[in-house]
């Protein structure tokens, strides 16, 4: 829901170290360092331990948010890169909740979680999808200018339409589960809930622009 604008503040405060970091490494390494401290907060959670387990997650979000600075700075961003981010980014989604139902293994801690993650699965497959239809479009010539500037307007290697719950909640939701051990059936609840309500939000956008 805020990811653009909150995009734009994160290059305004990391795009220096972005730069400087990019005369020095390369946008890969950052992603499997990122990769590494994802499965960190995973694994941590599933331990029963969570301040390092949100430890591990901020890290995970700060040096996600890092590798495609320094892909631009250096001139290298590339469908690959974007690929495997994105691939890593779903990986360390789906176990952190899995280390949580793991080390709490209550009834509704895990029925809050299911319910979460089947609403953050068609999440996930309505924007997918849907941006894979926008390229198709976009390719052909038959996207309408709105779609095809989607994915320059956020700096993503795919469009990705407007929803309630984006990345930026995704690290709230995410962060709170980790970090507010107490509340997690209720912030799943809630996560779950806004999962579907952005599902409907991007079929809704389906119908009105891709119908026929």
């Amino acid at each position: 829901m805020v990811d653009l604008a909150m995009r734009r503040v994160k290059h305004r405060l990391v795009g220096g170290f972005a730069r400087w970091l990019g005369r020095r490494v390369g946008p890969m390494p950052i992603t499997l360092a990122a990769l590494a401290m994802g499965l960190g907060a995973a694994f941590s959670a599933a331990a029963g331990m969570p301040l390092p387990a949100l430890l591990f997650w901020l890290a995970n979000r700060f040096a996600d948010g890092l590798d495609g600075e320094v892909a631009r700075a250096r001139g290298e961003a590339c469908d690959f890169g974007g690929y495997v981010d994105m691939m890593s980014d779903v990986l360390v989604y789906a176990l952190i909740p899995l280390g949580i139902v793991y080390a709490r293994s209550e009834p509704a801690v895990t029925t809050a979680i299911l319910l979460m993650m089947s609403a953050f699965y068609m999440n996930i497959a309505s924007w997918s999808y849907l941006s894979a239809l926008l390229e198709k479009r976009r390719s052909s010539g038959a996207a309408e200018a709105e779609a095809a500037g989607a994915a320059r307007a956020y700096e993503t290697s795919v469009e990705m339409p407007h929803g309630l719950i984006e990345g930026t909640e995704t690290i709230l939701v995410y962060g709170l589960l980790l970090g507010v051990p107490g509340f997690v059936v209720e912030v799943a609840i809630v996560a779950a809930a806004a999962g579907l309500i952005s599902t409907i939000q991007r079929v809704a956008w389906a119908a009105r622009h891709l119908g026929a």
